[in-house]
């Protein structure tokens, strides 16, 4: 009533996140007993608020002074509280972990389709007051569920008392053994004569980009777009309502990290089986699916054919990331363009200087060289729109009709 007024019809309207803050900060500053000095916080009531607080600007900066300022003011739990639950809830992990047998999130949900991506980190602070930086590896799992399969939630964890400490990974997880990698004399699986591609999807979406450029070049010749008039790729395609309102957001965890470097075979064939033993725990009919960059992938590849019978392309999915995926495909498409005179038409049309221009052909920042295709595409599809009204005299003739025929006659035509 404070907050929005004494008319009970905004009651129900009320922010309720706000007046739950209000409610946790005067019940968490309420005192034991009288006490002059430092006030002493009953242990009988322990809002989330404060410990969220000091929880999340602890792992935010690992500051004690900022939470030490935040619970003068009452906001937060002390510095001492924050460390205490820290440990509480690594032992809580570790715990929940040897119980079952197998280093995975309790926040991944079992029975939904796992994907997993290894990749190197690389944090070198620098400020000349940091104390270490950090060169190893980090494994990450991802899950989607939607709204008719949501998953098996997994047992929560449960607190111990702060006077149990156990911080002490498993030793299949934290050992990373030492292999031998054999690069020549492999037997590399013969790759099938034919590779069947999903039945239809190409087609689907050769069709929705075409769809956006006819949208596109409608709303060229506009002198001022319209509100919900979407000429860039990525806002007409949001705009489109194709997306199942059955998906859910997908579900992310990163797994404890690793010392070792990425780019070795011991740290790619240690990384796979924790990978794999992750996978089987939570959807165990599925065949594991990594994603990893270039130069990881060439490792995973000799992994898999020096171990074919654990870790054979039969038993193991290894592929790009969707980033290395566009990336490659870019790079492919300026091989193609390479001497066509490309780079000549976007800097005399001031598009892009030559060497920005340049750049595009081997993708030397994705973003712009995504644009820039895009707005290739536009203009080339509005110059064949504009070569099709000045040619064909005739109404029933289509544009498709009209296109072949022009193929017909020109070759050139169709590139």
């Amino acid at each position: 009533m404070i907050l929005v007024g004494a008319d009970l019809k905004d009651q129900s309207s009320a922010d309720s996140q706000g007046c739950l803050t209000v409610s946790q900060t005067i019940l968490f500053n309420c005192k034991k007993r009288a006490l002059t000095g430092k006030s002493r916080h009953s242990l009988d009531y322990k809002p989330p608020l404060p410990l969220y607080m000091g929880l999340s600007v602890h792992m935010q900066t690992r500051s004690n002074k900022l939470i030490g300022q935040l619970y003068e003011l009452g906001i937060s739990v002390s510095y001492d509280r924050v460390v205490e639950m820290e440990n509480q809830l690594a032992t809580a992990t570790c715990d929940n972990i040897a119980k079952n047998g197998v280093v995975c999130p309790a926040q991944l949900r079992k029975g939904l389709f796992t994907v997993s991506a290894l990749d190197n980190l690389d944090h070198n602070p620098s400020r000349t007051t940091a104390k270490g930086s950090f060169h190893g590896t980090g494994i990450s799992l991802f899950q989607f569920p939607s709204k008719s399969n949501v998953g098996h939630f997994q047992d929560g964890i449960h607190m111990p008392s702060p006077e149990t400490k156990n911080h002490r990974l498993s030793d299949n997880f934290t050992t990373v053994p030492a292999v031998v990698l054999k690069k020549a004399n492999v037997a590399v699986p013969q790759t099938p004569n034919q590779i069947k591609a999903f039945e239809g999807h190409l087609g689907r979406a050769l069709m929705k980009e075409r769809c956006w450029i006819e949208h596109s070049v409608k709303l060229i010749k506009k002198e001022k777009l319209d509100k919900g008039d979407f000429v860039a790729r990525s806002a007409y395609h949001a705009s489109l309502k194709d997306i199942s309102d059955d998906l859910l957001p997908a579900l992310t965890q990163l797994l404890p990290l690793f010392y070792e470097k990425a780019a070795t075979a011991s740290m790619m064939k240690h990384g796979m089986d924790v990978q794999c033993k992750a996978t089987q725990f939570l959807n165990p009919e599925q065949i594991p699916v990594m994603a990893v960059d270039a130069p990881l992938y060439a490792l995973a590849k000799y992994i898999q054919w020096n171990w074919p019978q654990t870790h054979g392309e039969d038993k193991y999915v290894v592929m790009f990331g969707g980033l290395h995926i566009e990336m490659t495909m870019w790079k492919t498409y300026g091989d193609y363009l390479e001497a066509s005179g490309r780079t000549t038409a976007l800097t005399e049309a001031g598009i892009a200087s030559s060497g920005t221009a340049d750049s595009f052909l081997k993708v030397s920042h994705l973003t712009r060289t995504r644009h820039a295709h895009q707005v290739s595409a536009l203009a080339l599809a509005k110059l064949q729109q504009d070569a099709f009204l000045d040619m064909v005299t005739d109404n029933e003739k289509t544009k498709e009709a009209w296109r072949q025929d022009m193929i017909t006659n020109n070759p050139t035509f169709h590139f």
